[in-house]
């Protein structure tokens, strides 16, 4: 006598571009990005947005070409570049730090403000 067992997975869907859909809140797209559906997102050019107001660029410049760096809660740091500004404002109203211990900030042509904070 056999005795038949039947063994239930729980295979993901693969779809026809090759994508696999787990249905855990992974999605595997075509372009290679993957969105976990908890704030970062990955994108093509290796950019990394965690949510937490953290901007960090591994060649060390800010150039916002049409106004103002406006960071009400944190700090803007910049380890060994320079913080151009030429027509806006750098702005600090919430007692964050400007830190720029190896460069230079330079500001041509407006205001740095800094309410009760340290520049």
């Amino acid at each position: 006598m056999y005795l038949l067992t039947y063994q239930h997975k729980q295979n993901p869907t693969v779809f026809n571009d090759g994508a696999i859909d787990d249905s855990v809140s992974d999605t595997d797209d075509s372009d290679g990005s993957i969105d976990d559906s908890v704030g970062d997102i990955d994108d093509s050019d290796g950019s990394i947005d965690d949510s937490v107001g953290d901007i960090d660029d591994s060649v060390g410049s800010i150039d916002y070409s049409v106004g103002a760096i406006d960071n009400r809660g944190g700090a803007i740091h910049n380890a060994n570049a320079a913080m151009y500004d030429p027509v806006g404002t750098i702005y600090d109203a919430g007692g964050a730090t400007i830190y720029d211990p190896g460069g230079a900030i330079y500001h041509l042509g407006g205001t740095i403000y800094d309410a009760d904070g340290a520049i």
